[in-house]
């Protein structure tokens, strides 16, 4: 899912992309096994989500996936 949001007081645009999963907590133990480091400090979440980034900075919101 992409999130398209505007921003009067950013300097420059941004892409977040948003990844849904079935387990935040077994994905962010794969990701941390793979060398790959939350960064939640860029915005507060709820506990069921993290932040990542890529190596170009690219954000990623990591986030449970809603059962129905």
């Amino acid at each position: 899912m992409i999130w398209l949001d505007c921003v009067d007081n950013y300097t420059h645009s941004e892409t977040w992309l948003q990844l849904t999963v079935p387990d935040v907590e077994i994905a962010t133990n794969y990701l941390q096994s793979n060398g790959v480091e939350t960064c939640d400090e860029l915005e507060e979440l709820p506990k069921n989500m993290h932040w990542i980034q890529d190596p170009a900075g690219t954000v990623f919101n990591v986030q449970q996936r809603e059962t129905k």
